[in-house]
C-alpha cells in the first residue's frame, strides 16, 4: 500500500515538472519582434546632427482620430520601440531639452506593420520644429513574413457581392480561391452558411482549409471546416491583411494563411454611416440556362448602419472612452429551380410500359409477361410459353405499402414537354440574417489601456429540400467576444492580456410538409430504423429510387434528415510581455486557445437500384431505373 501511494505521488511531480518545463519552454521560444496580434510596432533611433545618438529623448504617438498619446523615451543607444499599437493614423514627434523638436505627421499604422522612424535631432530652440517628410519603406527588413494589408478605403469602396469580406482575400498576391464541398453552401450548410460571394482561399499553394481566422487577434476559426465563425461587418473593419510565411511562434498553427481582420473604434468626433442595397429579378440578369416562363423569384435586400464616438465622463479631458456601434440586416428571397422526375400514377400501379427495354421478375429471373388484351399474367406472370414478355408487374406482386410511401410524400408530375424530367419545385428559400457588434475603448491613463467588443449574428433560412412537399429549415447562429489589456511597465516594457470566446451552432433538419414522422412506421418500416434515435427522435426514412425522386443526385436532400453541429467552441486565454534591451527586443508569451466542435448527425436511407429486376437481361441494361425493384415483391 505504501509503495502504491508512493508511486502515485511519483507519477504527480513528473507530470507537474513536466508542466513546468513546458510553460518555460513555451516562452523560451516564444522570443521574437514585438507585434500583438492584431496590433502594429513602431520603432526607430534617434541622433543629432552629427550622428551621435541621443538619449532620453521623448517620443509621442499621437492618435489623430482620439487625440490621445502615446510615449516613450530613447534608451542608452537612441532607440525607442512602440509596442501594441491601434492600427490608424497618427503623428509622431520627438523632443529633447537643447535641440529642436522633430515631428513626422501623416503616420498610418496597419495591423501587423512593425514601422521605423528614425529621426535626426537639431540643436536650437524648442520653437523651432523640423518637420519629417519621409516615410518608411513598404518592405519590412526586420521579418520574413509575407503579407499585404487591406486598409478600410478598399474594403468599403470595392463593390462586392453580398458584402461578404472574404472576397477582398484575393486582393492579395498568392492567394487563389478555391472553394471545396466541404466548406461552402454546397453540403448543405454542415460546414458553414455565408452569405454572399465568399472566398475561401488558398494561400501560396497550401490547402485551403489550412488557414487560420483572426478577429481582432482573437481566434475566429470556424473549427469544423476552417472558415470562419462570425463573419465581420464589412463597415466594421478598419482594416485586415493576409499573412504567410510568418516567423512570429504568436501566429503558429497553421501552413497556409492567417486572416487578421481589425474592427473599428470610435474616436474623438461622432461619426457613422447607413446603407441599403437591393437586388431583384428586374435588376438583374436572367439566368440563361433557364426558359423566362421558369425564371425563379428572387429578392434581396441588405441594409443596415454604424455610428461611434466618444463618451462623456465628468471630469475626464481629453476624451478617453470611446465606442462603436454596427448593424447588417440581410433579406434573401430566391424560389428554388429544382427538376426530378416523380412516378407516375400508371406506374405506381404497376404499368411501366414506357420504360425502354425488358424488366425481369427479381424472385424468377423471368420477364413479367402480358395476355393478348395487354392485361399482366397473374403472378409469377412468367411461365414458359405463357404470354408475351411486357413491363407490368401484376398487381399481386406490387408493394402496397411503398405505393402508400411515394403517393403520400412524392409529389405528383407537374411539368410537361420536358423528356428528362416531369417535376418542377420551385419552393422560396428564405434566408433572413441579423447581425450586430459593439466595442468599447478606454484609456485609464498613460500606462493602461483596454477594449472589449462583442459580435453576434442569427440567420434562420427556409427553403426546399429538393422537390415539391419536401421541406429543410436551419438555423445558424454564433458570437465572438474579444478583450483586450495592456499595461506599459516603463517605457522599455510592456505585458499585454487578452481573451476571447467564439461559438458558431447549426441546427437543421429535413421534413415532409405532409406527413408525421410517425408515418415510417406506418408504411412497414421497423420502428428501429424509424424511430428510437438520440433524444427520442423518430423520422421517415429515406427512399432513393434510382433515376427518380429522392436521389441525391438530383440535389434532394435526405428526407428524414437531424443535425445539430457545434461548428466551433473556442476559449481563448492569452498574454505576452515584451522587453526592449539596448537595440535588441524580447518578447515572451503564452497562448491557450481551445478548438472544439461536435456534430449529432441522424439519419436513416434506403435505396433502390435497377439491378435487382435487370440482372438476367442479355440486351443493354436499363441504368438509372429502380422504380421496378421498389414496386415488385414476392
Amino acid at each position: 500500500m505504501t509503495r502504491q501511494v508512493f508511486s502515485n505521488m511519483h507519477e504527480r511531480w513528473i507530470v507537474m515538472l513536466t508542466f513546468m518545463f513546458v510553460v518555460v519552454f513555451v516562452f523560451a521560444l516564444s522570443a521574437s519582434p514585438s507585434w500583438a496580434q492584431a496590433t502594429a510596432t513602431v520603432n526607430g533611433t534617434v541622433r543629432d546632427s552629427g550622428g551621435a545618438v541621443v538619449t532620453e529623448a521623448t517620443v509621442v504617438l499621437h492618435n489623430r482620430d482620439t487625440n490621445l498619446n502615446r510615449t516613450a523615451v530613447t534608451n542608452g543607444v537612441g532607440a525607442y520601440v512602440m509596442p501594441n499599437v491601434q492600427p490608424g493614423n497618427y503623428d509622431l514627434k520627438v523632443t529633447k531639452s537643447g535641440f529642436g523638436p522633430a515631428l513626422d505627421s501623416g503616420v498610418t499604422l496597419v495591423v501587423n506593420q512593425t514601422a521605423t522612424y528614425d529621426f535626426t535631432l537639431k540643436a536650437g530652440a524648442v520653437n523651432e520644429v523640423i518637420n519629417v517628410q519621409a516615410n518608411p519603406v513598404a518592405l519590412e527588413t526586420s521579418t520574413s513574413e509575407l503579407g499585404v494589408a487591406v486598409v478600410k478605403e478598399q474594403v468599403n469602396d470595392l463593390p462586392l457581392n453580398g458584402r461578404n469580406f472574404t472576397q477582398l482575400l484575393n486582393l492579395t498576391p498568392g492567394v487563389s480561391t478555391v472553394n471545396v464541398s466541404q466548406n461552402s453552401t454546397t453540403s448543405g450548410g454542415i460546414w458553414s452558411n455565408p452569405v454572399g460571394t465568399f472566398s475561401y482561399p488558398s494561400v501560396n499553394g497550401q490547402s485551403n482549409r489550412s488557414n487560420l481566422f483572426l478577429l481582432d487577434g482573437v481566434n475566429d476559426q470556424g473549427s469544423f471546416g476552417s472558415t470562419y465563425a462570425v463573419a465581420p461587418i464589412v463597415d466594421d473593419i478598419q482594416e485586415f491583411k493576409v499573412q504567410s510565411h510568418n516567423d512570429d511562434a504568436s501566429f503558429g498553427g497553421v501552413m497556409g494563411g492567417v486572416v487578421n481582420v481589425v474592427t473599428k473604434s470610435g474616436t474623438a468626433q461622432f461619426h457613422g454611416d447607413a446603407w441599403e442595397f437591393l437586388r431583384n429579378k428586374d435588376l438583374d440578369a436572367l439566368n440563361p440556362l433557364i426558359q423566362p416562363n421558369l425564371q425563379p423569384q428572387f429578392q434581396q435586400n441588405q441594409f443596415g448602419g454604424t455610428f461611434g464616438g466618444p463618451i462623456h465622463i465628468p471630469g475626464e479631458h481629453p476624451r478617453k472612452t470611446f465606442f462603436f456601434l454596427s448593424y447588417e440586416g440581410f433579406r434573401n428571397h430566391t424560389g428554388a429551380s429544382n427538376l426530378y422526375t416523380t412516378p407516375t400514377a400508371a406506374q405506381l400501379a404497376g404499368d411501366l410500359t414506357g420504360i425502354a427495354g425488358q424488366i425481369y421478375n427479381p424472385y424468377s429471373g423471368q420477364p413479367f409477361k402480358c395476355a393478348a388484351n395487354g392485361s399482366p399474367l397473374p403472378a409469377p406472370g412468367n411461365i414458359q410459353g405463357s404470354g408475351t414478355p411486357c413491363n407490368k408487374i401484376p398487381s399481386s406482386m406490387i408493394d402496397q405499402d411503398m405505393v402508400n410511401y411515394a403517393t403520400t410524400l412524392f409529389p405528383a408530375p407537374n411539368l410537361v414537354g420536358n423528356p428528362q424530367f416531369n417535376g418542377l419545385d420551385t419552393t422560396k428559400t428564405i434566408t433572413r440574417q441579423d447581425e450586430g457588434s459593439g466595442r468599447l475603448d478606454h484609456q485609464f491613463g498613460p500606462r493602461d489601456t483596454a477594449w472589449a467588443r462583442y459580435t453576434s449574428f442569427r440567420q434562420p433560412v427556409t427553403g426546399s429540400g429538393g422537390f415539391t412537399g419536401l421541406l429543410h429549415d436551419q438555423v445558424t447562429d454564433g458570437y465572438n467576444i474579444a478583450v483586450d489589456y495592456t499595461h506599459l511597465f516603463s517605457g522599455t516594457m510592456l505585458a499585454d492580456f487578452h481573451f476571447g470566446r467564439t461559438s458558431m451552432n447549426i441546427d437543421q433538419n429535413t421534413n415532409f410538409a405532409n406527413a408525421s414522422p410517425s408515418f415510417g412506421t406506418q408504411v412497414g418500416f421497423s420502428p428501429n430504423f424509424a424511430g428510437g434515435f438520440r433524444g427520442g427522435v423518430s423520422m421517415i426514412p429515406n427512399v432513393v429510387i434510382q433515376g427518380y425522386i429522392g436521389n441525391p443526385n438530383q440535389s434532394a436532400h435526405n428526407a428524414a434528415q437531424v443535425d445539430d453541429t457545434h461548428g466551433s467552441n473556442i476559449w481563448e486565454f492569452g498574454g505576452d510581455l515584451t522587453k526592449t534591451i539596448g537595440r535588441h527586443t524580447i518578447k515572451a508569451g503564452a497562448n491557450f486557445a481551445s478548438n472544439n466542435a461536435n456534430a449529432l448527425y441522424l439519419n436513416s436511407n434506403v435505396q433502390f437500384s435497377a439491378a435487382a429486376t435487370l440482372i438476367h437481361s442479355t440486351g443493354p441494361l436499363l441504368a438509372g431505373y429502380g422504380l421496378p425493384t421498389i414496386l415488385a415483391r414476392s
